[in-house]
């Protein structure tokens, strides 16, 4: 019986082999320690019965958040613009905000599209898109102008 010598493999194949091992190991144990791990759900926008729209998310894993950012555009932008920010609350679960965007204001009566978009600031500098979303939007000038004197008076 003859055995067969197992064939020499070069030691630099070896190192090359660690090597990449090392690293398939290290990159996304590194993504897993400075990712930015934020869960948002539920990023919605309705008009309210006041006819101003609500603006409503929930956040999960906040932790790297310095402040979240708020961003509308309407038909006649070009552009996003800034609306407001709002700081994350310090949870170790389900977080809910909401923003009651009062500067809407149309002349038209056909709806319009509004699209929000909401930003996260990260601590290291970093900002993040983390959801978008939009309403039909209907108001009349009439209508928005009354119900501002009305409560003038309430």
């Amino acid at each position: 019986m003859f055995l067969k010598p197992k064939p020499e493999i070069p030691s630099r194949l070896i190192k090359f082999s660690k090597f990449h091992i090392a690293i398939l190991f290290f990159i996304p144990a590194m993504l897993a320690f400075t990712g930015n791990n934020i869960t948002i759900s539920d990023f919605d926008a309705k008009v309210s019965e006041d006819n101003e729209i609500l603006v409503v998310w929930a956040a999960e894993n906040e932790g790297d958040i310095d402040e979240y950012e708020l961003h509308r555009k309407m038909p006649q932008d070009s552009e996003f613009r800034f609306v407001d920010t709002k700081d994350p609350q310090p949870s170790m679960g389900r977080v809910e905000y909401e923003y009651l965007d009062r500067s809407v204001f149309k002349s038209q009566t056909k709806g319009e599209q509004v699209v929000y978009k909401l930003k996260a600031r990260m601590n290291n500098g970093n900002v993040d898109v983390v959801g978008q979303t939009d309403v039909h939007y209907t108001s009349s000038g009439v209508r928005r102008t009354w119900g501002s004197i009305k409560r003038m008076f309430q």
